[in-house]
């Protein structure tokens, strides 16, 4: 049956889009077999025009208060945490063990959680758990009511109230360093604060022209969606809803969008059916414009893969080589190559309208 149904598909010309469905079977004892088989195909795409696309690109500016933000993030990296005898106060951090009692099933109550580090003032510490813990000293032991958010990451957990018993095992003061010429050295590599904030100023000026960059590009993506209609593939539309679903899973570490939420599910779908125009558009933008991408193109942006391998994670040149190697990882390289040479051709005759960073 899959032989007769590719010879089909083969002579017809069809680039089917994920398995086939059959839907009647028809045999008999001295006749051929029959069959009805759906398959969903790649949309035909009626003529367009790529250039003259308009973007719109977000000034990269960096404004007051930027570099000060970051220069107090590095210094609260490197802050120094001194054991105290005090009570906790909030900036303090603890270290705590604690463990679900009272009238709770096995399930919620679980194992007892050891060696967890908290920070009294941190936003996502449940607001209970830190009036309870302040005031603590080392050895305290303190029986503490909460209630879990009702979009709190456990969806086993959202929205309950229970009693914890929290053991303090360490407390210390986070003590942040001066901010003179030997933080500048500790933090940047270079000699002086005013060199240190030039460097960060820079740092957050090239962080933001990418950005600004990534944007520019999504809105030309955008702009070439709107040239053509042509009916999207219904499963691959699903297909990109589950892996949007999963990469904001792996992003938030939040429980997983509910698409039984007719908003949540339109929002999702949304953005799924925003991804498959983008890549039909593309992919037919480069079919069209004769655009390819050769083997030694390939290879060299794998040479490259092989040597952050080699320099990060310490690898040697031949297994460096044996892990950009595999077929998932070619196929990927080709494509962000032939990507950025769609953009490429995009940009050559866009248009951009400079627009306030919103």
């Amino acid at each position: 049956m899959s032989r007769a149904l590719g010879e089909v598909l083969e002579a017809r010309g069809l680039e089917p889009i994920g398995n086939p469905r059959v839907e009647k079977i028809e045999y008999a004892d001295d006749g051929p077999l029959v069959f009805e088989a759906r398959v969903e195909v790649e949309p035909v795409i009626p003529e367009f025009a790529w250039t003259g696309l308009k973007g719109r690109k977000p000034r990269a500016e960096v404004e007051s208060g930027e570099v000060e933000q970051e220069v107090n993030r590095l210094r609260e990296l490197h802050a120094e945490l001194v054991p105290i005898e005090r009570g906790a106060e909030p900036g303090d951090v603890l270290i705590i063990d604690y463990e679900r009692t009272g009238d709770v099933s096995d399930a919620e109550k679980g194992e007892p959680a050891r060696d967890i580090l908290v920070e009294l003032g941190d936003p996502g510490l449940l607001p209970e758990m830190a009036a309870g813990l302040r005031g603590a000293v080392k050895g305290s032991v303190r029986t503490i009511r909460v209630r879990y958010p009702d979009d709190f990451r456990d969806p086993e957990m959202a929205g309950k109230e229970l009693q914890l018993a929290v053991t303090v095992k360490e407390l210390k003061e986070k003590r942040l360093p001066a901010l003179d010429d030997d933080f500048a050295r500790a933090a940047g590599g270079v000699e002086t604060m005013p060199e240190l904030r030039s460097l960060i100023e820079q740092a957050v000026q090239q962080s933001k022209e990418r950005h600004s960059e990534r944007l520019f590009e999504h809105s030309l993506l955008d702009a070439l969606a709107e040239r053509a209609s042509f009916e999207l593939p219904p499963s691959l539309v699903g297909s990109i809803m589950q892996d949007l679903a999963r990469q904001a899973v792996e992003r938030s570490g939040d429980a997983p969008p509910d698409f039984k939420d007719e908003r949540v599910r339109e929002l999702f779908q949304r953005m799924a059916e925003r991804e498959v125009r983008r890549m039909f558009m593309t992919r037919e933008v480069a079919r069209r414009a004769s655009l390819e991408v050769t083997g030694p193109e390939v290879e060299e942006r794998l040479g490259h893969l092989a040597a952050e391998l080699i320099r990060e994670r310490g690898l040697s040149e031949a297994d460096a080589v044996e892990a950009v190697r595999t077929r998932e990882t070619v196929h990927r390289v080709a494509d962000r190559i032939m990507d950025e040479k769609v953009m490429s051709l995009l940009r050559e005759s866009a248009e951009v309208e400079m627009v306030n960073p919103s």
